[in-house]
């Protein structure tokens, strides 16, 4: 069955959608995130730590040398 037609029907786990997409074929294929997923609660953390100049919780987690 196809995945929407799983998710219409109340299916939330992981499916593998490799078989109906070409993830081997970059150059005519391409998707983010690679298996990422993260809640609401995930997505706020880490706009909160954008925002307070890429630190959360006194810890900072981006710098000048890991985004060049």
């Amino acid at each position: 069955m196809k995945s929407f037609a799983l998710w219409q029907q109340g299916y939330n786990e992981l499916i593998d959608v490799s078989a109906t997409y070409p993830v081997d074929a970059a150059a005519s294929f391409q998707r983010g995130g690679h298996r990422l997923f993260g809640t609401a609660r995930d997505y706020l953390r880490y706009a909160q730590m954008l925002a307070n100049g890429d630190e959360l919780d006194g810890i900072r987690y981006l710098g000048r040398k890991s985004l060049c």
